[in-house]
């Protein structure tokens, strides 16, 4: 009897380590899918899908270090408008 118990408990690890086994490969494949591998990449040429726009903008020469008062300078002319800023490297470095 204490033979057979041990048979059914060694088919059970094993019946356990399989399930795992599967569930790490599921969750690698949907992790894939998710990711994008199986998506078609599609290029195209057109109009560009913004319309109309109106851009306004700072410029200035210098370090990294100092742009930040320009940078909100930009964002408070609206509160409701959109923002971003562009650093490029000082040229006198």
């Amino acid at each position: 009897m204490e033979h057979q118990a041990s048979i059914l408990s060694d088919w059970a690890l094993l019946g356990l380590i399989a399930a795992l086994v599967v569930l790490l490969l599921l969750t690698i494949f949907g992790f894939v899918v998710y990711s994008g591998l199986f998506t078609e990449v599609v290029v195209s040429a057109g109009s560009p899908p913004v319309g109309s726009l109106t851009l306004a903008y700072k410029f200035r020469v210098g370090p990294y270090g100092e742009s930040g008062q320009l940078f909100t300078d930009g964002c408070s002319i609206s509160s409701k408008l959109y923002s971003i800023g562009i650093y490029y490297d000082n040229p006198h470095t």
